[in-house]
């Protein structure tokens, strides 16, 4: 799939982290941001919509070369500058030529 280098966007990813407080306690939070150059795309086509249902409006595809994104990380789309991410990697998928990875926004 071609993309249209004037639509690439930087986003910054990071993977879920567990850490021990002082008194032992669990707390979950996000590893050290890194960027990735992706193509974001809407969730609008037949497929999706018949997976996902009503959910489908509030996801992405973001299509990328290459990258170390995995299910479960953190997304900050371009500009967002929230501690939390908003978005969150439900799926990846794997091509020869690119990879293609579905977010969708956590509330």
């Amino acid at each position: 799939m071609r993309r249209k280098e004037s639509l690439v966007q930087s986003v910054q990813y990071a993977k879920r982290t567990n850490t021990t407080n002082s008194i032992g306690e669990q707390i979950q939070g996000w590893g050290t941001k890194s960027t990735l150059s992706v193509f974001p795309a809407p969730m609008s086509d037949r497929l999706s919509v018949m997976m996902y249902g009503e959910r489908v409006s509030a996801m992405k595809a973001l299509i990328f070369g290459d990258g170390n994104i995995a299910k479960g990380d953190g997304v900050w789309l371009d500009g967002e500058t929230a501690s939390e991410p908003l978005w969150k990697v439900i799926s990846i998928d794997i091509w020869p030529m690119h990879r293609r990875a579905v977010i969708e926004r956590a509330l």
